[in-house]
């Protein structure tokens, strides 16, 4: 009898054992699974991001596209704008000067004739005396040109008008406000008032 219970005294660490590993198995087993939990979530936020980092690509290479469409097209404006204005560098616009007919052959030989007699005047300025007086006589401009003479033409009208005592001398894409400079930059489609400050020649 006494064998006996002896053993199956001896059989208890064992089952005492096998219970223990089962049970950290188990808690390993939940402790992976937890894991694997967390790494779907984070696979799904690095596919979100991801997703977010190719639609932000996109965006940039449609942004890349239209910047490199705007150059084209002020590159052909360019273009264009120096066409129209080698076509027109000859060319003069009379303003103020009454002809009275319809007949384009007369019409031309009295412009003919008044640039004959007149052509001692200088271009941009008007006919100070005489009977023509009123006539203006400016260099053919393109449109941008035109466009841009007029910006300074409102800004010179804006500076007179802070100062009535002012100065102002408007020349082409130019124009001085009491001993200033100020020149069109094309780049910024502005005046600037043009820095007057002594430049260091040492560097």
């Amino acid at each position: 009898m006494q064998g006996e219970n002896t053993g199956s005294d001896s059989e208890e660490p064992v089952a005492a054992n096998v219970d223990n590993k089962l049970e950290m198995l188990i808690k390993m087993i939940n402790e992976i699974m937890i894991e694997v939990k967390e790494l779907r979530k984070d696979k799904k936020i690095y596919i979100t991001e991801i997703k977010e980092v190719k639609e932000e690509n996109a965006k940039l290479r449609e942004v890349n596209k239209m910047k490199t469409k705007i150059e084209w097209l002020e590159t052909i404006e360019d273009r264009l704008e120096k066409t129209d204005k080698a076509k027109r560098k000859n060319n003069i616009i009379i303003s103020g000067l009454k002809i009275e007919t319809n007949d384009d052959s007369k019409m031309e030989e009295k412009i003919n004739e008044f640039i004959l007699q007149k052509l001692e005047i200088n271009t941009k300025k008007k006919l100070r005396s005489g009977p023509n007086s009123y006539v203006w006589i400016n260099n053919d401009l393109t449109e941008n040109e035109r466009k841009i003479q007029n910006i300074i033409r409102e800004q010179a009208k804006e500076e007179r008008s802070k100062n009535r005592n002012c100065k102002v001398i408007m020349g082409y894409q130019k124009m001085i406000v009491d001993g200033k400079k100020w020149n069109w930059d094309n780049k910024t489609k502005k005046l600037k008032i043009e820095d007057q400050r002594p430049k260091n020649l040492n560097g």
